[in-house]
C-alpha cells in the first residue's frame, strides 16, 4: 500500500512508541499512513486475540486474507455486506470524492470488485 505513496512511508519515521502508546505528535497523517497504521492495529489485535470490528469497501484481496487469518487464529468472523443497487452509484461517489481531494478508484474496479473478491471466497 505504501509502495503507492513512498512520500507517506517517510512519515512513519516520525512516529514514536512510548510504552504501549503510539505518538503521532510530529507526524503528518494522510490516508496511506492511516491505512498502514490501521492494518498494523488489526494484526496486533489478532495476535493478542482481542475482539474487534472494522469497515472496508473490500477493494483489495488483502482484507479477505486478513479475515482468513483471523478465522485461522480462532476468531468467529462475521461479514455484513451492504451494496448499492447499481455500480454507477459507486462510480459517482468516487468521482465526488476525487472532486473533494480524495483518492480515485478506476470505474472498472468498482464494477468488478465484489465479484473478484467474494467470488473466489464464498
Amino acid at each position: 500500500m505504501l509502495k503507492k505513496a513512498p512520500h507517506s512511508l517517510a512519515k512513519l519515521d516520525s512516529l514514536t512508541i512510548d510504552g504501549e502508546r503510539l505518538s503521532f505528535a510530529n507526524t503528518e497523517i494522510d490516508s496511506y499512513v492511516a491505512s498502514a497504521l490501521s492494518d498494523f492495529i488489526r494484526r496486533s489485535l489478532i495476535k493478542e486475540r482481542i475482539s474487534f470490528t472494522f469497515e472496508t469497501v473490500m477493494s483489495s484481496s488483502d482484507k479477505v486474507k486478513l479475515l482468513a487469518e483471523a478465522h485461522a487464529s480462532g476468531y468467529r468472523v462475521y461479514v455484513y455486506y451492504v451494496a448499492t443497487a447499481d455500480p454507477q452509484i459507486n462510480i459517482a461517489r468516487v468521482a465526488y470524492r476525487v472532486s473533494q481531494g480524495g483518492h480515485s478508484v478506476p470505474p472498472e474496479k468498482n464494477r468488478s470488485a465484489v465479484l473478484e473478491i467474494f467470488g473466489a471466497s464464498i
